[in-house]
C-alpha cells in the first residue's frame, strides 16, 4: 500500500487518525505500533513474521548491550549488527547470487526466486543504528512495543527517511499533538502527494516507455536524452514527494521526522549534492561507516580508500547488480577528484560555472546507469545518447512527447508558486499583515486546487509506482 493510493487515503489513514486522537496519551504508542504492523501486513503479509523477529531480536540485543561491560558491548554490537546485515544481505542479494549461479551451473537453486521484503533496507539500518546508539551510551528501550514503533512507524517504514533512535526516543513520551502541527502536516503531505502524482508519475511514464523498450538504436538521440532527463526529474519528485508525505504524516501524530532533501539539483558539485540528496542515508554511512573507518584523519590515500568503500556499499545498498556498484563507485571517484584534484570551491567564478555544467551532465549520465537493467544495457544506452542520430520514420517523436508532458510541467510551475518557500520570501518584503495573509491564502488555494487535481488523477490512472520501494 502506497501513500498515493486511494485505499491508503480513504480506508487506512482516516480511521487510524480518528482512533489515535480519541485514545489517551498512554495508549497512543500501542495503537500506532499496531497500525504500523497492519500497514506492513497489507503490503507484505508473508514477511510480517520476519519483521517481528527483527524487532524482538533488536530489543533483546539492546537490553543485553545495556547491561554488558565495555568489552562485552563491543562484542555484542558486532554480533547484533552482523546478524542484521547478514539478514539484509540474504534477502537483498541471495536471489541475485542464486540466479547467477543457476545460469552458470544450468540448474535452478532454492534462493533463485527469493522475494525482497519491502522496506528491509530501511528498518535494518535503523535497527543497526539503535544498537550502535545503545553501545555509545543511550538507554536501551525496555518496552518492546515502543522499540517496535521506532522500527515500524508506518510513515517512514517503507522508504525512510532513516531516523536515529536518539532523535526518536524522546518523542515516544514527550511529544505533543497541536493544531499547528496538524495543519503543517496536512500541507506538507499534500505537497508531497502533488509532487508524486502530478510530476513523478507522468515523467515516469515517459522514462519507463524508453528504458523498458530496449530498442534504443531505433530511437533518436534526442528521445534518449529526453527520457534520461525525465528519469532524473522522476526519481527526485518521486522520492522527495514520498519524504514530504512521510514528514507530513509524522507531524499529524506529533512526531518530527528529519528532512531528507534540500534542493539537491541546485548543487554545483558532488560534495554539495550528497549533502542535500537522501541526507539521512548519507549521514548514516558517514556516522556508522566512514568515521569509524578513520574518515579523513589518516591521510589522503586512506581517505580515498574509505570513500570508495563507503560509496561501493552505498551502491549495493540500493540493489544487487553491477549497475548499482558502478554507480556508487563512480560517485566515490567523483568525490575523490573534487577533494584532491578539482576543488571547485577554491576556483574562480568562471571555472565553477563550467564545472556546474559538467557536474549536471555527470548527474544525468549516472542516473542512466542507475536506471538501466544491466551494465551492457547501460553502455548501449549511453552510446546511443551520444550517437546523435534521428529516429527512422518518427522525426517528431520528441516534440510529441513534449506536447504530452507540457501540462504536467506547467503544473510543476504552479506547484512551485504554491510552495511555502517563495511565498515566505515574498511575504518578508510585504510590510502589511493584510498582504501576508493574502499571500498565504494564495498558497493554500493553489495547494488545494492541485491536491484536488491529484485526487482526480489517482481515480483515473493506474500508473502509480514508488521507485524507492525497490531498494
Amino acid at each position: 500500500m502506497v501513500f498515493s493510493s486511494l485505499s491508503f487515503l480513504i480506508l487506512f489513514l482516516p480511521p487510524v487518525l480518528g482512533v489515535y486522537y480519541m485514545l489517551p496519551d498512554t495508549w497512543r504508542n500501542y495503537w500506532l505500533f499496531a497500525a504500523s504492523l497492519l500497514f506492513y501486513a497489507l503490503g507484505e503479509p508473508v514477511f510480517v513474521a520476519v519483521f517481528a523477529v527483527v524487532i524482538l531480536f533488536t530489543w533483546g540485543m539492546g537490553l543485553a548491550l545495556d547491561k554488558a561491560s565495555d568489552r562485552g558491548k563491543k562484542r555484542l554490537l558486532f554480533i547484533g549488527a552482523g546478524c542484521l546485515v547478514c539478514l539484509l544481505a540474504v534477502f537483498k542479494y541471495g536471489g541475485y547470487t542464486a540466479e547467477l549461479l543457476s545460469r552458470k551451473w544450468g540448474r535452478a537453486l532454492p534462493l533463485s526466486d527469493l522475494a525482497l521484503p519491502i522496506g528491509i533496507s530501511f528498518y535494518a539500518f535503523q535497527a543497526v543504528s539503535y544498537l550502535a546508539d545503545v553501545r555509545r551510551g543511550a538507554k536501551a528501550q525496555k518496552n518492546p512495543a515502543f522499540l517496535g514503533l521506532y522500527l515500524a512507524f508506518f510513515p517512514q517504514l517503507i522508504a525512510g527517511p532513516i531516523v536515529r533512535y536518539e532523535a526518536f526516543a524522546p518523542q515516544l513520551s514527550g511529544r505533543r499533538v497541536t493544531w499547528d502541527g496538524f495543519s503543517k502536516g496536512m500541507i506538507r503531505f499534500s505537497a508531497g502527494l502533488c509532487r508524486k502524482v502530478l510530476l513523478a508519475n507522468p515523467l515516469g511514464a515517459l522514462s519507463d516507455h524508453v528504458f523498458s523498450s530496449g530498442q534504443w538504436s531505433a530511437m533518436s538521440s534526442g528521445m534518449l536524452w529526453l527520457a534520461a532527463l525525465a528519469y532524473t526529474l522522476q526519481i527526485y519528485f518521486d522520492f522527495s514527494g514520498y519524504s514530504d508525505m512521510a514528514i507530513g504524516l509524522g507531524s499529524l501524530f506529533g512526531f518530527s521526522l528529519p528532512e531528507n532533501f534540500d534542493r539537491p539539483y541546485t548543487a554545483g558539485s558532488a560534495t554539495a549534492f550528497w549533502r542535500r540528496w537522501h541526507m539521512t542515508l548519507s549521514q548514516w554511512f558517514r556516522d556508522y561507516v566512514y568515521i569509524p573507518l578513520g574518515g579523513s584523519r589518516r591521510g589522503f590515500p586512506r581517505e580515498c580508500a574509505n570513500l570508495l568503500l563507503v560509496w561501493g556499499l552505498t551502491g549495493i545498498w540500493h540493489g544487487a547488480g553491477g549497475t548499482f556498484l558502478v554507480w556508487g563507485l563512480a560517485w566515490g571517484v567523483l568525490l575523490i577528484l573534487e577533494k584532491g584534484v578539482i576543488r571547485p570551491e577554491e576556483r574562480p567564478v568562471g571555472f565553477r560555472a563550467a564545472y556546474r555544467v559538467f557536474f549536471a551532465l555527470c548527474l544525468v549520465l549516472l542516473w542512466v546507469v542507475f536506471r538501466a537493467p544491466g551494465l551492457s544495457a547501460a553502455g548501449m544506452y549511453l552510446r546511443e545518447m551520444f550517437a546523435f542520430h534521428g529516429a527512422q520514420g518518427r522525426p517528431y517523436e520528441v516534440g510529441l512527447w513534449l506536447h504530452d508532458l507540457w501540462p504536467y510541467l506547467a503544473g510543476g510551475v504552479f506547484l512551485a508558486l504554491g510552495g511555502m518557500t517563495p511565498v515566505r520570501r515574498l511575504a518578508a518584503r510585504v510590510k502589511s499583515e493584510k498582504g501576508e495573509t493574502l499571500l498565504y491564502g494564495f498558497s493554500l488555494t493553489v495547494r488545494f486546487l492541485l491536491t484536488g487535481l491529484a485526487f482526480s488523477t489517482l481515480v483515473n490512472s493506474s500508473y502509480n509506482p514508488f521507485l524507492y520501494f525497490n531498494f
